[in-house]
C-alpha cells in the first residue's frame, strides 16, 4: 500500500476518535500543515494526523513530527530543509497505531527536556490502551468555562 493511502486511513481513524468523543463539527481539509479540522468548545482547531505500525524491533511507535520539502533548490541540488511543527501549522497530533486502531492526542509545540520543541515522539503499546482522558476534551471544557465566566462578568458590569 502507498504511504498516502496508510496516511489517509489514519486521518479516517482519527475522524473516527473524534467523532466518537462527541467532536461532530470535524471535516477533513488535508491542507498544508494539519489534515483536519474540528469545532473545540467553539473554535476552530486544527489537527495534524501521523499514524504508523509498531516498530517490532524496538516494540513501541516513533512519530517523526518533522515537516518540510523535498526537492531541488535553486542551485539544482537537492534541498531537504525540515522544521518542527509549531503552534502556528497546527493545534494538535493526533498520533495513530494503525495496527491497535488507536488514537492519542497531543497538544503541538510540546517541548522536550532541553526546551526545544519536540521533533519526535515515542509510544508504546500501553500508551494507547490505557491513555487518560483526550485533551482535546480537556482543552473544550476550559474554553467553555472562560466563555461562560466571561459572559457572567459581563452581565455583572453596569452600564454606562
Amino acid at each position: 500500500m502507498y504511504t498516502k493511502h496508510l496516511g489517509r486511513i489514519g486521518e479516517y481513524m482519527c475522524m473516527i476518535a473524534l467523532l466518537e468523543k462527541g467532536f461532530v463539527n470535524c471535516s477533513l481539509v488535508d491542507r498544508e500543515g494539519f489534515d483536519i479540522i474540528v469545532d473545540v468548545g467553539g473554535l476552530l482547531k486544527k489537527v495534524e494526523v501521523k499514524s504508523c505500525n509498531i516498530n517490532k524491533r524496538e516494540s513501541r511507535y516513533s512519530f517523526n513530527i518533522l515537516r518540510g520539502s523535498r526537492g531541488y533548490g535553486p542551485d539544482n541540488k537537492i534541498d531537504r530543509s525540515y522544521r518542527a511543527y509549531t503552534t502556528r501549522d497546527t493545534d494538535y497530533f493526533c498520533f495513530v497505531a494503525r495496527d491497535l486502531k488507536k488514537v492519542i492526542f497531543k497538544r503541538s509545540g510540546e517541548k522536550d527536556q532541553y526546551g526545544n520543541i519536540k521533533k519526535c515522539y515515542k509510544f508504546h503499546v500501553e500508551d494507547f490502551l490505557y491513555q487518560k482522558d483526550c485533551i482535546l476534551e480537556e482543552d473544550k471544557n476550559k474554553i467553555i468555562k472562560e466563555f461562560k465566566d466571561d459572559d457572567k462578568s459581563s452581565r455583572h458590569q453596569p452600564r454606562p
